[in-house]
This record gives structure tokens, C-alpha cells and sequence, in this order.
């Protein structure tokens, strides 16, 4: 009897599974597509939504992550998308921002909790608002960092790092603040700087590369090697090698 009872409890809570998380390296995955019936695509955040036999629909996010869903209910499937929520519980891709979504949407009026936490974090309290140029600015923070040690630094302090260079570019160069959407199954957006011909500049993602691929930081170096395309110098031209080595960000 007790055998009975577990596996009637077990046949419930299947009937009662009305979707189920994937993981993108499912061998599944490449099975369900090939017997796919038909396919369309969801309005809020372009995913690939994809009908199987008996009634199941596998969901494929456009930009490729850590997981997809497989859906046993029309119903459920159609309750997430007006919701325009689906409900992963975990960080979709590995990237920086994404756990930060909520305060990026509004970048411009939320930077500030970026540059608060950078100036407690390395001592620096009003740095980013005094009068001192953005090259001693620029100095002063490198300095900090170094001496903190980049090895000790969390991905949260790469983060604000980050923001806090895209910022101080910003209002150097008086750029604009541009919000790019990453279609995951739940969106969110990546900030950049853009110019009046939406040309983009992006010290953070010049930061974060230089980090995570040779551990390295010089936030001097990020910050002018944006500057140099701002300016027009031509990479590994003469002048560009000759502004790189200069000490001034003019």
C-alpha cells in the first residue's frame, strides 16, 4: 500500500507539472526541434517558441543562455507571456549586469548608487564631484584599485567600476546614456554611451573584457582607449600610440 501511495503521489505532482526548466546542453532540445509541428515568435522578449506533439511547446530565448523551458499547458505558457515573465528563478547569462536590471533600466537617475558605493568603497568620498580634472579623477581611482588588489575585487565592485568610468565619460564628452535590450527570457538591458550619430562608446565593456580575459585593470588605459575612438585617432597608428602615452585625455 505504502508503494501505491508514493507512486500515486509521484504520477500526481507529474500531471500537476505544468512546465519544466531546461538546461541548454538538453540533448532533448535537438530531438523537440526536429519533430517540431510549428513555431512563432513571443512579442515581449523575441524568443522562439516552438509547438511539439501532445501539446508541448519548447520556449528558446533569442540571445542564447543557461536555460530554456518546456511547456506541458497552453495555458501556463500563455499566463507567463502576459505577464511577460517566465519564471526561471535563477541569472539567465553570465553577465554583470543582469542582477542589477532593475536600478540599469534607469541608469541615468540610479547611477548614483554606483558612484557612492565606488567612493565608500576605496575611500574617495566626493571625488567624482569635486573640481580636480578627470585625469587626476581617473589617477586617484586607479591608484585605490591597485592597492586594493584587482584579485580581491567582487564581480559587484567590476560592475560599479564600470559605471562609474561610463559616467565620467558621459559627462566628458557629453554623451547620452543608451540602454541596449538583451533578449533573455526575461529581458534586461545592457547601458552604453552613444553620441548625437549614435556612435557607441563603452569604457565599462573595454573594463570588464580586459578583466575577465587577463585579469588586468588600468582604468586610465580603458578610459583613454575610448577616447582615442572618440577622437578619431586610428588604432595602432602612430598618434594613437602617441595619445595612449600622453598625459592628458585631450
Amino acid at each position: 500500500m505504502l508503494i501505491m501511495k508514493i507512486n500515486f503521489i509521484c504520477l500526481v505532482l507529474f500531471m500537476n507539472q505544468s512546465f519544466e526548466v531546461l538546461k541548454s546542453g538538453d540533448p532533448r532540445i535537438i530531438e523537440m526541434l526536429e519533430s517540431h509541428i510549428s513555431s512563432e515568435v513571443c512579442e515581449f522578449n523575441k524568443a522562439n517558441i516552438y509547438e511539439l506533439p501532445d501539446n508541448k511547446y519548447l520556449v528558446i530565448p533569442q540571445e542564447p543562455g543557461k536555460y530554456n523551458l518546456l511547456y506541458y499547458s497552453r495555458s501556463e505558457l500563455d499566463k507567463h507571456i502576459a505577464e511577460q515573465y517566465f519564471p526561471v528563478n535563477d541569472y539567465e547569462m553570465d553577465d554583470l549586469v543582469e542582477p542589477e536590471k532593475k536600478n540599469i533600466e534607469n541608469i541615468a537617475e540610479n547611477i548614483h548608487i554606483y558612484i557612492d558605493y565606488i567612493e565608500q568603497k576605496f575611500d574617495i568620498q566626493g571625488s567624482f564631484s569635486d573640481n580636480t580634472s578627470y585625469l587626476l579623477k581617473l589617477k586617484r581611482l586607479d591608484q585605490k584599485i591597485q592597492s586594493y588588489g584587482v584579485s580581491k575585487l567582487l564581480e559587484y565592485d567590476i560592475l560599479a567600476i564600470g559605471l562609474y568610468l561610463n559616467e565620467m565619460f558621459r559627462l566628458d564628452t557629453k554623451l547620452i546614456w543608451n540602454l541596449e535590450k538583451v533578449y533573455s527570457l526575461n529581458p534586461y538591458w545592457y547601458p552604453n554611451l552613444v553620441d548625437h550619430n549614435g556612435l557607441k562608446y563603452d569604457v565599462a565593456g573595454v573594463m570588464y573584457k580586459s578583466y575577465f580575459d587577463y585579469n588586468y585593470i588600468d582604468v586610465i588605459l580603458h578610459y583613454k582607449l575610448e577616447k582615442a575612438k572618440l577622437l578619431g585617432y586610428e588604432p595602432f597608428s602612430e598618434e594613437h600610440f602617441l595619445y595612449l602615452n600622453s598625459d592628458t585625455l585631450n
